[in-house]
């Protein structure tokens, strides 16, 4: 995306939409991502490489 990031997407939709699903894939470890996400709720997230099974147990 050439304006934004993932993150800034996702609080960007969270203020219009609270009640929105957000899920995030990353290489990142979870913890690493959940401390560069700036405490972002209401989130999800699945470590890549994932499984079709994970995957589909997320969504």
């Amino acid at each position: 995306m050439p304006y934004m990031g993932g993150i800034e997407l996702a609080k960007a939709l969270l203020q219009t939409r609270p009640d929105i699903q957000v899920l995030f894939t990353s290489r990142m470890p979870q913890k690493d991502f959940l401390n560069w996400a700036g405490g972002l709720i209401r989130v999800e997230f699945l470590a890549k490489p994932f499984s079709v099974t994970g995957f589909a147990d997320k969504v």
